[in-house]
């Protein structure tokens, strides 16, 4: 949730056996060279945490603009506000992928830098070794989904940004690769709900399958009751509520102050059936035990030579 609104996520299937090997094998490159950056991005957090992390009330935050000082190179108009050289450039490391791909990589390395810290679980300098997703923003023309009913390969298609080439062909317009999604009237109908803010593009090895995660925004109604709005939260316990809070407009209720009323009639009651299950439980497991103790000392019977016969 956040402040605008309620982010939710749409999980759709690639059509990975409709695909040809050229968009199989590219979709690969673009995935693990995403993954390379981002993993380059939190080495160089690591290993420059005191020049690029700033630490307010407790919590460490990067500096993202020190971060592009130390990783990417600007070349404007003004010669004055060039910077040419720096300490990891990694324009010249991945020089097949687009700056726009590289900020949405950084992005990605400081989400998970500051999702570590939270966490108190951040490596020895070492990021994690899976494939990780570059989230990929809808504005721009960075990725564009589109439906064509007529297609007989799939309804809705999916075209992301393809900038291996560009470089190459000496061009500043991206290519699109085209990628068919599964989708059902279940993810029509939840794709059309919210308003579509970015994908990312998952490999799930376990099921050999490429999956695209749709993430988007939900802006709910305004609030026109006469009652002020509040939101109980509580956490039920064997017993008795074990937490209790009152979220208002002025803050958050301690839970002390709330009172709860409960039903004496229907808690004797509820208690005189849990106590007749127990006692259920406990004699049917005393009749499994004496009918496999009966198995056990009972010898095996001899068939006679007549038996066997007939």
């Amino acid at each position: 949730m956040t402040r605008s609104g309620v982010r939710t996520t749409v999980k759709v299937r690639i059509k990975a056996e409709v695909i040809t090997t050229r968009k199989r094998k590219r979709l690969e490159q673009i995935t693990g060279r995403d993954t390379r950056i981002i993993k380059q991005y939190l080495r160089v957090i690591y290993h420059n945490e005191e020049q690029l992390v700033n630490k307010k009330k407790g919590k460490k935050k990067v500096s993202k603009a020190k971060l592009d000082h130390h990783t990417l190179t600007t070349y404007k108009k003004n010669k004055l506000h060039n910077r040419l050289t720096v300490r990891h450039d990694l324009k010249k490391s991945f020089p097949r992928c687009s700056q726009n791909e590289l900020q949405e990589c950084r992005e990605n390395a400081v989400a998970i830098y500051h999702s570590q810290q939270a966490n108190n679980s951040a490596p020895a300098k070492n990021p994690p070794l899976k494939k990780i997703p570059r989230t990929q923003l809808a504005h721009s023309k960075r990725f564009i989904l589109t439906c064509s009913p007529s297609n007989s390969i799939a309804r809705w298609w999916v075209g992301i940004r393809d900038s291996f080439d560009t470089k190459k062909n000496k061009t500043h317009i991206h290519e699109k690769l085209w990628l068919p999604l599964a989708c059902s009237p279940y993810h029509e109908y939840n794709l059309q709900q919210g308003k579509l803010q970015a994908l990312e593009v998952l490999y799930y090895p376990m099921k050999k399958e490429w999956w695209v995660h749709f993430i988007l925004l939900h802006i709910p109604e305004k609030y026109a009751s006469p009652r002020p709005p509040a939101v109980l939260g509580i956490d039920l316990g064997i017993n008795k509520r074990a937490v209790s809070a009152l979220l208002t407009p002025k803050g958050v209720i301690n839970r002390h102050e709330i009172r709860f009323w409960s039903d004496k009639t229907r808690k004797k009651l509820q208690k005189e059936k849990e106590r007749k299950i127990t006692e259920l439980q406990k004699i049917l497991a005393k009749t499994s035990l004496t009918v496999n103790k009966r198995k056990k000392s009972s010898p095996p019977t001899k068939t006679t030579q007549k038996e066997r016969k007939n």
